[in-house]
């Protein structure tokens, strides 16, 4: 669910953000394989670098309906320790 999803983020948070860019695909292969678990439809992109020393992650629902419920709650559900390096953002085509 979204509150795992968040508690696993905060526990890589660091990490992902001591190695990005450099690990940047690794990255994204660990955020995709947790997101599928909330839901298969969820897409997701990656910034390419560090703007104003945060890291940019936009969700969307990939126009998929029943993913949109989950997109507004992955962002709504933020918690704030992330919101210092993490700049999280939604997608809705």
């Amino acid at each position: 669910d979204i509150l795992s999803f968040w508690n696993w983020f905060k526990d890589f948070e660091e990490d992902f953000f001591q190695r990005f860019p450099e690990s940047r695909d690794e990255i994204v292969k660990a955020i995709s394989s947790k997101i599928r678990s909330i839901n298969k439809e969820i897409t997701f992109l990656v910034g390419s670098k560090k703007i104003a020393d945060k890291i940019e992650i936009t969700f969307s629902p990939n126009g998929m309906q029943s993913a949109f419920s989950d997109v507004q709650n992955l962002n709504s559900n933020v918690p704030e320790e992330i919101q210092k390096r993490w700049k999280i953002k939604r997608h809705f085509p």
